[in-house]
């Protein structure tokens, strides 16, 4: 639809996820130590069923197990075939832009499932992975993470620990960065004057 829409700028927002396998299939294989998991014994069951406190505890027990999967889940994606096929649609995309001379900026984003935005977050390599494939390609880049450092990812995130998508206050954020990034190199036009009509004098 490239040709059809004609744009002036592409911009290519790109999330942590991203290099998932295209199939359902695949990606149900690696995804499945993300589920929740209940007690397979009887006894555990029964106390699950049955007691709240037990249910309480297995529960949180299991979000830390699946926080734990999920690090390694998007650690993983960058390591595997998956990270290489992600490379080549990234090479697919400017060779599509390339004959309309379409320009192309990728923008990166942090995935929100981190308490504390500052050094020991876990995906800063991955972010810097994905921006040296950008750069590789001759395209501006931006890393927002230097956006949110310092803020708590659980006022960033849709549902804190359940859905780690950027909430509005998130998106506002990044939204400023964005257009600040888009100015400063030069890939939207700046009206360096603006022809207002004056102010009735009468």
């Amino acid at each position: 639809e490239l040709a059809g829409l004609d744009p002036d700028l592409l911009v290519l927002s790109f999330v942590l996820n991203d290099p998932e396998p295209r199939h359902a299939r695949e990606r149900e294989k690696k995804q499945v130590q993300l589920h929740p998991r209940k007690p397979n014994t009887a006894w555990g069951a029964f106390l699950f069923r049955h007691s709240r406190l037990f249910a309480f505890v297995w529960t949180r027990l299991d979000n830390t197990r699946i926080r734990r999967e999920l690090t390694t889940y998007y650690l993983d994606l960058f390591e595997d075939e998956s990270w290489l096929h992600c490379k080549w649609a990234l090479g697919d995309l400017k060779e599509l832009a390339a004959p309309g001379g379409i320009p192309i900026a990728m923008v990166i984003w942090p995935i929100f499932d981190a308490e504390t935005f500052d050094d020991t977050y876990p995906y800063l390599e991955l972010m810097a992975k994905a921006g040296r494939a950008g750069r590789s390609l001759k395209w501006p880049v931006l890393d927002l993470f230097p956006s949110f450092r310092g803020m708590d990812g659980r006022r960033l995130a849709l549902i804190p620990y359940t859905d780690s998508h950027p909430n509005e206050l998130a998106h506002r954020i990044g939204a400023d960065a964005i257009l600040e990034f888009l100015i400063e190199s030069r890939l939207v036009p700046i009206a360096s004057e603006v022809a207002l009509p004056l102010p009735d004098q009468d």
